[in-house]
Formats: C-alpha cells, sequence, structure tokens
C-alpha cells in the first residue's frame, strides 16, 4: 500500500495543513502544530516520513526564529514545492 507516489502526497498534504493551521489559527501554538503533523506523519505515513515532516516544519519556523506572522506564507509554500518537484 505505501508506495512513494502515495507518501508523497501524503507529507504534501500534511505540511500544507500544518502550515495553513499555524498561517491562519494564530494562537495555536508552534510546538502543538509541529506535534500534530509529525503524528499524522507516524499514523499515516512511510516509517521515515515524521522525520521529514518535523525537519521541514522547524527549518521553517526556526528560520524567523519561531516568529512565523512575519514570516512569508509564499515563500514557505515555495520551498515545499521546490523540494518536490
Amino acid at each position: 500500500f505505501n508506495t512513494p507516489e502515495r507518501a508523497y502526497k501524503i507529507d504534501r498534504a500534511i505540511l500544507a495543513t500544518a502550515i495553513t493551521e499555524l498561517n491562519y489559527y494564530k494562537l495555536t501554538p508552534f510546538k502543538v502544530v509541529v506535534n500534530e503533523a509529525v503524528e499524522m506523519a507516524k499514523k499515516y505515513s512511510t516509517e521515515k516520513s515524521y522525520s521529514f515532516v518535523n525537519g521541514m516544519l522547524k527549518t521553517i519556523l526556526g528560520e524567523q526564529n519561531a516568529n512565523y506572522t512575519s514570516y512569508c506564507y509564499t515563500t514557505i509554500i515555495c520551498m515545499i514545492r521546490s523540494y518536490f518537484i
């Protein structure tokens, strides 16, 4: 059941969900969003996907010293798209 194509789509959907939550639900703590995304990756994706999802989100948040609200949403989407293309 777990093909690379399926894992790719699931990981991308998890990242998009987390980024949307960070962008539009600003009261949700960053750690909660990252933890939820990691748990979804553990449950629905491949064995190593959770570390990828965790790393991507931590990198994105870390680039602005965890001050996501000032970070450009478009830049984050471009970063993720460039990884998958």
